[in-house]
């Protein structure tokens, strides 16, 4: 890519003559536009990362040797002739690091929400001589939420619909 070239007008010409003094010891006058020099000086500080953020509730938990896969359902509802439907997503999810491969052993069961984070990776290929292209979410942060007990818990204390809650005689 070229380098960024900046014109000056005429008046900034003009006062770059009249502090001629002090722009010879490499002083720094003002943005870099205009001083005419190229602004690079966020140019490698720039991350680029590909992350993913799921919020669902667990399905299987696989352990294998230095890795778990956890299958995480995500539900998105969608709305259809004034109904509301669940559209579920399933995702699995694959831990590598030791500690968090620790708490996820240990600590989630299956309906547990989870908030996971991480990477995604592309990877591919070849089965049967073709060739396969995957993507890989790879957990960084595993979080539980809520675990499966606390949603039937909050199920019974809401009251039905349609019944008039019931009222305490004194």
């Amino acid at each position: 890519m070229p380098p960024l070239r900046v014109r000056r007008c005429a008046l900034a010409s003009r006062r770059l003559r009249r502090f001629s003094s002090i722009a010879s010891y490499g002083a720094h006058n003002g943005k870099p536009s205009q001083t005419g020099h190229r602004p690079n000086d966020g140019a490698h500080k720039i991350k680029n990362f590909a992350e993913f953020q799921i919020l669902g509730r667990v399905g299987k938990i696989k352990q294998f040797d230095g890795k778990v896969n956890v299958t995480v359902c995500a539900n998105y509802p969608t709305k259809k002739d004034a109904e509301t439907r669940e559209n579920p997503h399933w995702n699995e999810v694959s831990i590598f690091s030791e500690a968090v491969r620790d708490y996820a052993s240990k600590y989630v069961k299956a309906g547990d929400l989870v908030l996971v984070r991480g990477r995604m990776k592309q990877n591919s290929f070849e089965r049967n001589g073709e060739k396969v292209y995957t993507v890989d979410l790879i957990a960084e942060d595993f979080s539980i939420l809520a675990p499966k007990n606390q949603r039937a818990i909050e199920a019974s204390a809401q009251p039905k619909p349609g019944k008039k809650p019931a009222r305490s005689r004194k």
